[in-house]
């Protein structure tokens, strides 16, 4: 023996010694060989590595049951061997190759959402051009255009002259200042 056994090991030896308590020595050490082997060789498991061991397996069963349902199609596209590792792999590919579809259509979303921005803002114009009431007067195109600030600089100017000394002056006169007519 070139390593101390572990407990799993220990209590196989134990339970193989109490069985063989009237056999010759030399059948003993033979056990504990057979012992020491199977644990060497990993067969000989703890009550707890049995229980991990149990779940695993239904674990594998069960993702086996999903990825191959009985009676119906397969999810994956071939045969599950011994791993399941090339289904995993698979199905991480068809992931990635959603999520890039899904981006693409993302963006090409809110390109056309842009796009229904502005062709509501155009639609928004048109309607107002259209409920907008048409001027009485169409503008003439021969028409002198005039400049806001230059016609306000003129009236300033003709309100500084003096009202009476302007060509625009007229005096009014009332009735009780004109001259009395004769009746008669």
């Amino acid at each position: 023996m070139t390593h101390s056994p572990t407990p799993t090991e220990l209590l196989a030896l134990r339970t193989a010694n109490a069985a063989l308590l009237n056999s010759p020595d030399s059948f003993c050490d033979m056990v504990a060989t057979i012992v020491f082997a199977l644990g060497s060789a990993q067969l000989l498991q703890s009550p707890t590595r049995a229980a991990e061991l149990t779940a695993r397996r239904n674990e594998d069963m069960a993702l086996r049951g999903e990825l191959a349902p009985m009676g119906e199609p397969r999810k994956v596209p071939f045969e599950l061997g011994d791993s399941l590792v090339p289904a995993v792999q698979w199905l991480i590919a068809q992931v990635a190759e959603q999520e890039e579809v899904r981006v693409d259509l993302w963006a090409h979303l809110d390109f056309r959402l842009r796009d229904i921005e502005r062709l509501r803002a155009r639609v928004a114009e048109l309607e107002a051009e259209r409920t907008r009431p048409a001027p009485l007067f169409p503008p003439d195109p021969a028409a002198p255009v005039i400049e806001p600030l230059a016609g306000t600089l003129r009236i300033r100017a003709l309100m500084a002259e003096d009202p009476h000394e302007s060509p625009l002056h007229h005096e009014h006169r009332l009735s009780r200042d004109l001259p009395e007519m004769p009746r008669g």
